[in-house]
């Protein structure tokens, strides 16, 4: 077995969010500031299915309730607030090696942000026992350099 397939059959399954945090960097000598994009008690679930589909929700506790209970009778300030308060993607993805690194591929097909529809998106992949780490590579700020980390821990039921 390649460790292309030992991976992608390590993802396989549902995974619980542990964490997820940008590192800003100023300079590389510099501690990083950290960001909770999501919030620090963010929620959320990857799965991964064996035919090669992959679904995530984030969200981040405390929206709003609505005064309807109706998914389509939300104010504008109700459903901006349910906006910033979860996003969900799905779609398919590939395992890659490059170098000494293992790289996820998730084509985007359904996706709450609408900009990423269609996108395909990358992460690095570290299995540490039980422990998903996925790193979305890191990219140049107007100011120093932004590293985006989730940790994530097999789900049980």
């Amino acid at each position: 077995m390649t460790q292309i397939q030992e991976v992608r059959n390590k993802l396989i399954g549902s995974w619980s969010l542990i964490s997820s945090r940008t590192e800003l960097y100023d300079s590389p000598d510099v501690k990083p500031s950290i960001l909770y994009t999501i919030g620090k008690e963010a929620q959320g679930i990857i799965m991964f299915s064996p035919d090669g589909y992959v679904s995530t929700q984030l969200m981040r506790p405390g929206a709003i309730k609505w005064e309807s209970n109706s998914l389509l009778d939300g104010t504008a300030e109700e459903l901006a607030d349910a906006t910033r308060h979860f996003l969900a993607y799905a779609g398919t993805f590939d395992v890659e090696a490059r170098g000494d690194e293992t790289l996820i591929y998730i084509s985007v097909d359904l996706c709450s942000f609408p900009n990423w529809l269609g996108d395909r998106q990358e992460r690095v992949v570290r299995l540490e026992g039980e422990v998903l780490k996925l790193t979305p590579p890191s990219f140049i700020m107007q100011v120093g350099s932004q590293v985006e980390r989730q940790q994530l821990s097999r789900a049980s039921s």
